[in-house]
């Protein structure tokens, strides 16, 4: 029996033992100077915690010691600072547990500059319910200034836009010279010089790269975090990353290198977009619904945008279906002015935000739809950048009677000649007065042209169809005919455009 006690005494031992070994630690950071740092104090496992002692010292010439924060230990908490000899103690005890999973509290301290070590000293123990000291093993962490690096930052912009990227420093001290060499692709950006220099760089600029340089006998130093100059770009299209080349660098005033962390940046062309679609018409009179899609619209509150016409082809009509917000239109010479607002934030991943109504009434056989813009903004006042495309309003040949004859039923044909190119036949009969539309199609369901929209007389018509804006390949044309007798004819055909 006194074995099979010693034995479980010794197993009891073991287990508590092994469930109490865990690491407290105190983090490492790095932080500019003159800054506030949270540093966790940390452990490596969960813990029932009934009191506490700890003891920890550091260097006053490189902190302040300020506060202790997300602190849970209420109640009989001491806590006593000595910020002469830079010495936190902190003793605290409860009848109450405090569980801990991860963290146990934060020393906040004001960083002054240099390097200083927050260890962990004298006396250190926490207790579980029973007064047993987990078996803990107390990790010392430190604060010192950031590394010396250089960083590009990474910018987005309509084709078009002028961009800046931040030449950004950290730990610049008593430099004696910068210099840096960075490439870029000059098909994606256009580089057109440097602002805001703080520095006194001179700059070249040979094809697809920008060499910046300096130098000082005196030594030059700059406040961490500091923008040491703007590169300012026009976006062209795509994306180019922004590459310090291998021989920039950094030297102090003797002339040695000094190890620096360089960080690229990138120039892009922003997804946001909103594009006036390519539609088609054929009917003196017909209003032409052409929308105005959207792709990739974040947080937009507002917008002025134009939008110019040739006004011998068209006349403006309105703004319709507008997917949320106010619009308000006018139109004058040949331009709509069109602006918009919205007290919320309007996102569209990929859709239509409106219908521009212009109206046919002859002419020439197409007229562009340039889009341009004022501004876009957010609900802050800040501007979007926003990718335009234009559109085009393309017109068919107009329906035409084939002779004088009644049909007995309704009818559509199979154009002519098929497969064809650029343009086809396309004939259909009705045997009442309707409205008809007659619409075309790809492949994929969507459609990509708009024949006939209009009420026609009892009869054999026939229309011309010119696909030289489409692509090769297999598309369908479809009828829907109401008649004013209350019949209704739907039916579609299949043709192949073949370039």
């Amino acid at each position: 029996m006194k074995k099979i006690i010693s034995f479980l005494s010794l197993l009891l031992f073991f287990t508590v033992a092994l469930k109490a070994q865990t690491t407290v630690s105190i983090a490492n950071t790095n932080v500019s100077a003159n800054s506030v740092v949270q540093l966790p104090v940390t452990s490596g496992a969960a813990l029932s915690v009934y009191s506490l002692t700890m003891h920890i010292s550091y260097d006053p010439s490189v902190l302040e010691y300020q506060a202790i924060n997300s602190n849970p230990f209420t109640g009989n908490f001491i806590l006593n600072v000595d910020s002469a000899n830079g010495l936190i103690s902190i003793a605290w005890f409860s009848t109450t547990k405090v569980d801990i999973t991860n963290k146990l509290f934060d020393l906040q301290f004001l960083y002054k500059g240099g390097t200083s070590a927050v260890s962990f000293t004298g006396t250190n123990e926490i207790t579980d319910e029973n007064s047993t000291a987990y078996n803990i093993t107390f990790v010392n962490g430190s604060v010192s200034a950031l590394p010396l690096a250089v960083s590009l930052s990474s910018v987005m912009g309509a084709i078009g836009d002028t961009v800046s990227v931040d030449l950004k420093g950290n730990s610049l001290k008593d430099i004696g010279s910068m210099t840096f060499k960075i490439s870029y692709s000059s098909t994606a950006a256009e580089f057109i010089g440097v602002t805001n220099d703080v520095v006194g760089f001179t700059v070249g600029t040979p094809t697809g790269q920008i060499n910046l340089a300096m130098f000082s006998t005196a030594g030059a130093t700059f406040s961490d975090g500091t923008v040491l100059a703007k590169l300012k770009f026009i976006v062209k299209g795509g994306s180019t990353d922004l590459v310090f080349d291998q021989t920039s660098n950094i030297t102090d005033v003797p002339g040695v290198t000094l190890t620096t962390n360089f960080t690229n940046g990138k120039v892009s062309k922003t997804s946001a977009t909103f594009s006036l679609a390519t539609v088609a018409t054929a009917i003196n009179g017909t209003n032409v619904n052409v929308p105005l899609n959207a792709i990739s619209i974040t947080n937009l509150a507002s917008f002025t945008i134009h939008i110019a016409y040739d006004a011998t082809v068209v006349d403006f009509v309105s703004v319709d279906n507008v997917i949320s917000g106010t619009a308000s239109a006018n139109a004058s010479n040949g331009v709509v002015n069109i602006a918009w607002f919205s007290t919320t934030a309007v996102n569209i991943t990929n859709g239509k935000f409106a219908d521009v109504v212009f109206k046919y009434h002859g002419g020439a056989q197409s007229t562009d739809l340039t889009l341009t813009a004022d501004q876009f903004t957010d609900l802050n006042g800040a501007n979007i950048s926003i990718n335009l495309i234009s559109g085009k309003i393309d017109v068919v040949t107009d329906v035409e009677n084939i002779n004088s004859k009644i049909p007995d039923n309704y009818e559509l044909a199979q154009n002519y000649p098929n497969p064809f190119n650029p343009s086809t036949t396309i004939n259909f009969a009705l045997k009442v007065t309707s409205q008809v539309s007659i619409n075309i199609y790809n492949n994929l369901g969507q459609k990509v042209a708009s024949l006939v929209n209009g009420s026609f007389s009892a009869g054999f018509k026939t229309i011309q169809f010119n696909a030289s804006k489409l692509a090769s390949g297999i598309y369908f044309y479809r009828i829907i005919a109401t008649g004013v007798d209350g019949s209704k004819f739907i039916q579609a055909k299949k043709m192949i455009l073949m370039k």
